[in-house]
């Protein structure tokens, strides 16, 4: 039996989301991580973020 190596494009999503449509929601995804960081850590934390 013979194994055939397949080639093909990779898959991409195709759809309305731009790459700063995707970044924005990750900004927003990371807020209440940053959130509970400073209430651990203190606001120093916020400091080292930016």
């Amino acid at each position: 039996m013979e194994n055939k190596l397949i080639i093909s494009p990779a898959p991409h999503v195709h759809g309305p989301n731009k790459t700063q449509n995707l970044m924005l929601y990750v900004l927003i995804a990371l807020i209440p991580a940053l959130v509970v960081s400073t209430v651990v850590y203190g606001v120093r934390v916020i400091a080292l973020t930016l």
